[in-house]
């Protein structure tokens, strides 16, 4: 890693050199040089998130991890501060929330009505169909089994994230306290079965536009991302 930073220091010494001078040796030298260093640093991060995952006690979770991090490097999310809306520019944050609202409410239904026109799918193949027979197959709730503390308390496979939906509870938070809570949780799991009924406050959701690609002023360019509750 040492050896690392002394060759990109090395390298933008190399730089402040040829930048002004005509020297095409001097130019071929420092190509070749660039090129050789980033070959080490690509081995190198090769060889660093080999050692994560082999090291790891969640080969996949951290191979994912390390998948996300390396896509997320090249779209950052930034705070949206203006954006277009048919022709005009607006910087006013409740405009622009509204818009998103409105764009991502109604792009499911625009999706549907294009898909229905274009397809020509028989009966047997059309996903509206399937999903429909899929339902009909699901276990009936009298047959599914209550819930117990044990298996309440058993939260190991929950990501340790601060990240939260709407009210604000990560699940960082939850498996600190799952022991404290587990028994009002399996009333509400059990009340949830036996009636059929799941509480519409755990389906509010916080949407926030995730920037993908193109003109950024455009909401078309950007992909929701919905933050449920972790309960």
């Amino acid at each position: 890693m040492q050896g690392i930073k002394i060759s990109c220091m090395n390298k933008r010494k190399l730089y402040l050199i040829i930048r002004h001078s005509k020297d095409h040796n001097k130019k071929t030298y420092y190509k070749k040089y660039c090129k050789v260093l980033t070959e080490v640093i690509k081995r190198a991060k090769r060889n660093y998130y080999n050692n994560l995952i082999i090291n790891s006690n969640n080969k996949t979770q951290t191979t994912w991890k390390i998948i996300n991090d390396n896509i997320n490097k090249d779209h950052q999310q930034q705070d949206i501060s203006y954006i277009n809306i048919k022709g005009s520019i607006t910087r006013n944050n409740q405009t622009i929330a509204n818009m998103f609202n409105d764009y991502y409410s109604s792009v499911a239904h625009l999706l549907s009505e294009n898909h229905n026109k274009s397809n020509t799918l028989n009966n047997k193949q059309n996903p509206v169909n399937n999903l429909q027979n899929i339902q009909k197959q699901i276990t009936p709730l009298d047959k599914l089994q209550f819930v117990s503390p044990k298996e309440i308390e058993n939260v190991k496979s929950l990501q340790t994230k601060e990240s939260h939906g709407y009210d604000e509870i990560p699940t960082k938070v939850i498996k600190q306290s799952i022991s404290y809570i587990s028994s009002p949780m399996v009333y509400i799991c059990n009340l949830m079965l036996s009636s059929g009924v799941f509480p519409n406050r755990l389906k509010f959701a916080e949407i926030k536009p995730l920037y993908k690609h193109g003109e950024r002023m455009d909401i078309t360019n950007y992909r929701p991302i919905s933050l449920l509750p972790s309960f």
